[in-house]
């Protein structure tokens, strides 16, 4: 048999290098002459090359206008500022209600932009083991860490639930002062404490690395990121709000725990993403 005959399934084998142009002279000379005597496999590429044509000539389509502001509008609620609004004696409840549509959408931005189910196995995986060890060093983070945003994740420049500055100094004595507080205000501060410990030194972590990461994310995803942290913070220092008037309520401490939570949850996730190629 000569060597040089080949059969159809060694055509097909090479057919996608050959419309690649990827073959060799005697390879592309060998499929050629078989084509040439071969009905079957010639047709396939008069097939191929009329349907290579044929989208060739086709029109270029564009939508005829940016459809992407008419669908952000849709799915973008607007945020309400519940300050100016709140009624006398109804802080928890108003709290409560504002806080829910705060997390609903950090938690749906979030969706957004994560890539795969395996992102939020490799989160849950990843997630560090808190200390309760040192109750002053956990409580001391998270009275440093609210209302830190994203644009300012540097452990040399985090302020408070008011913008201002905390000092180094300020930070080191924050777990003395949350102790303090603790004996003074009865059965609700141990509480945000206790949240305070739980996720205070995670957080601080998460912010740290995500600050390293910054330039490696895409921008319209530090974006997201930046908008849904400070959704968030507003929640927390809602909460730290509605505790300091309400402090005996077990209910809004636990409020804070599940805010404290989400972040979190966004932190870890954001923390996973790719960086933009």
């Amino acid at each position: 048999m000569n060597e040089d005959n080949m059969t159809c399934a060694e055509a097909d084998g090479i057919l996608l290098e050959y419309f690649e142009r990827a073959l060799d002279g005697p390879s592309r000379q060998r499929f050629e002459q078989h084509a040439s005597s071969c009905a079957r496999c010639s047709g396939l590429i008069r097939d191929v090359n009329d349907i290579t044509a044929q989208a060739a000539a086709l029109p270029v389509m564009a939508p005829s206008r940016d459809l992407w502001q008419g669908i952000e509008a849709r799915i973008q609620p607007a945020v309400v500022s519940i300050g100016a609004a709140r009624p006398a004696g109804g802080l928890s409840r108003v709290w409560m209600a504002a806080a829910a549509s705060l997390l609903i959408v950090a938690t749906a931005s979030v969706t957004y932009f994560a890539t795969s189910r395996s992102i939020a196995a490799r989160v849950a995986d990843s997630r560090p083991a808190v200390s309760r060890s040192a109750p002053e060093a956990g409580v001391g983070t998270a009275a440093a860490e609210p209302g830190v945003a994203y644009a300012e994740l540097d452990e040399n420049n985090l302020v408070d639930e008011t913008g201002a500055a905390v000092p180094a100094a300020a930070r080191s004595g924050a777990g003395a002062r949350a102790g303090t507080t603790t004996l003074a205000s009865g059965s609700a501060q141990p509480l945000v404490t206790a949240a305070d410990m739980e996720y205070g030194d995670e957080i601080q972590r998460l912010q740290l690395v995500l600050a390293a990461r910054r330039q490696q994310l895409d921008p319209s995803t530090v974006q997201v990121v930046e908008d849904n942290l400070k959704l968030i913070e507003t929640a927390v220092a809602q909460a730290r709000a509605a505790l300091r008037a309400d402090p005996a309520s077990g209910f809004l401490a636990g409020k804070l725990s599940d805010v404290l939570e989400k972040k979190v949850e966004l932190l870890r996730t954001v923390a996973l993403l790719p960086s933009r190629s």
